[in-house]
């Protein structure tokens, strides 16, 4: 069993414990899409992630290998809280055949990847924890060279859907969760016929989550199944998506502001965001019920100078509330316009 916390893209972060059969269930449906991709049994994986303290950090980061399909595979992971340079360093020595990560920092790397991967051959990259714009498809497959795969899922609930190459589409692993759509609450706002997905994992025996609403919203297939492969399919996933910033050099920047110390260690809050208003400055906007919600004020302000790779001044601000996007979602990082100029 393990421990975790979601990221409050919902609009508050959630504590949660996974059961081994939950991660052995996953393990599974997620080695399903990498056949569906056609990848061979033994091939390694370089995982930019959010980790534990102490895990993954630079120059090696953490390895891990397990035995799958009878062939053993390395799965090397980088927290993603490093810097750009530090990354495509890594990549180089490790050049793994699987990329996997948030889109948006995957984005960032494969523009600046090293001289030294000039002749590397990628497999695949496979996104997860954000929804891939075709922009994102469009420039991930332009700096890896290779195909890409979406994997829906949620720490606390595991995976949804994996996309399968051949049709676009992202398949229902309904044989480890119950998968519901309903009727949005204000179908006005995104039309179609997306609904909003309901989720009722199988094998978390540590915390069973029963009809629970992540916050995303998805369009089921209606066509008939273009294979003998009966599960749901999935058309689009509109969900979670996050702003890289610009910083005042005018490099572009992929932000996971909380290192160390968590931001609940030195401010309340039910509700918390990071607005880039020009290149040189961020308001961190929070909702919160109580009377003084700063807990260590200095200490907050070090924090935050700490993760941000160039200098720029950060501005306290607690507002009544903080808006939802038409996906439901609560955006953690947001880059306002004018800022890319």
């Amino acid at each position: 069993m393990r421990n975790g916390s979601t990221s409050g893209s919902t609009g508050r972060p959630l504590a949660f414990r996974v059961s081994t059969i939950q991660a052995v269930a996953n393990t599974a449906v997620q080695e399903r899409g990498y056949v569906w991709a056609g990848l061979p049994d033994k091939f390694t994986v370089g995982w930019f992630l959010g980790t534990k303290p102490g895990d993954g950090q630079y120059p090696m980061g953490s390895l891990y290998t397990t035995e799958i399909r009878g062939a053993t595979r390395e799965i090397h992971q980088l927290d993603v809280r490093t810097t750009p340079e530090q990354q495509c360093d890594w990549l180089a020595r490790i050049r793994p055949d699987v990329v996997m990560g948030y889109p948006g920092l995957l984005t960032l790397i494969g523009r600046s990847l090293p001289a030294e991967l000039a002749g590397h051959r990628f497999r695949l990259v496979v996104c997860l924890g954000e929804v891939v714009t075709p922009q994102k498809r469009a420039d991930l497959e332009a700096g890896f060279g290779c195909p890409i795969i979406e994997l829906y899922t949620g720490s606390e609930f595991g995976i949804v859907a994996v996309q399968d190459r051949s049709t676009g589409r992202l398949l229902v692993s309904e044989e480890t969760l119950l998968l519901e759509l309903a009727r949005p609450s204000d179908p006005a706002l995104i039309g179609g016929n997306l609904g909003e997905v309901i989720v009722t994992p199988f094998y978390n025996y540590a915390m069973p989550l029963i009809r629970y609403a992540p916050g995303d919203l998805a369009e089921v297939d209606a066509s008939p199944a273009p294979d003998e492969r009966t599960l749901r399919r999935l058309v689009r996933i509109v969900g979670r998506d996050r702003d890289f910033f610009v910083l005042p050099s005018g490099r572009r920047w992929w932000p996971q502001i909380s290192r160390g110390k968590s931001l609940a260690d030195y401010i309340n809050f039910d509700q918390i965001q990071f607005a880039q208003i020009e290149r040189s400055r961020i308001e961190l906007r929070f909702v919160s019920h109580v009377a003084e919600p700063v807990k260590n004020a200095e200490g907050l302000m070090a924090m935050l100078h700490a993760a941000v790779p160039e200098p720029v001044e950060f501005v306290i601000q607690q507002v009544p509330e903080i808006a939802q996007q038409p996906s439901g979602k609560y955006l953690d990082y947001v880059r306002m316009s004018g800022v890319d100029g």
